[in-house]
């Protein structure tokens, strides 16, 4: 059975300054726009470490804030639609002659859809995930009482 593969010391710092750069567009006054779904699976399952994972969450909660942020939740006990895709991205440019592009995000590398139908049907999976998620008030409530199970787990 073949280990994990072996980044090259190039490859990490262009990963790490493209991992910056997104982290960097978000609070910028002129940020780029960001909607985001997210499963409240990912809000229970700590993989790195109860303390990092409560300080993820307050960066989710300091994010969401941002006029320029909308996250929302799909809550666990109604998970009403699930896309056949995995996760994906789609990223829509400000410049009208851009066309939108998709990113199916797959276990070992990624997959960019630029086809206006493939899209489109990324849209589509969007509209129908979004549907069934948290208000942003309910997003909040649903991200301050992780938090706060956290904090209670850690006695803080």
């Amino acid at each position: 059975m073949a280990g994990p593969a072996t980044l090259g010391q190039q490859t990490v710092e262009e990963a790490l300054a493209l991992v910056l750069a997104r982290q960097e567009a978000v609070p910028r006054d002129n940020g780029v726009v960001l909607w985001a779904v997210i499963d409240e699976s990912v809000l229970t399952r700590s993989i790195v470490g109860q303390h990092v994972q409560l300080r993820q969450l307050e960066v989710l909660i300091e994010h969401a804030k941002r006029p320029n942020v909308s996250l929302h939740v799909v809550p666990m006990e109604d998970p009403a639609y699930v896309p056949r895709t995995g996760p994906f991205t789609i990223w829509r440019f400000a410049e009208a002659f851009e066309p939108d592009i998709a990113c199916a995000h797959g276990i070992d590398s990624d997959t960019l859809i630029t086809g206006a139908a493939e899209v489109e049907a990324f849209h589509q999976a969007f509209t129908k995930l979004s549907v069934t998620t948290t208000t942003r008030d309910e997003t909040f409530e649903m991200l301050n009482f992780h938090r706060e199970r956290l904090s209670r787990s850690l006695g803080i």
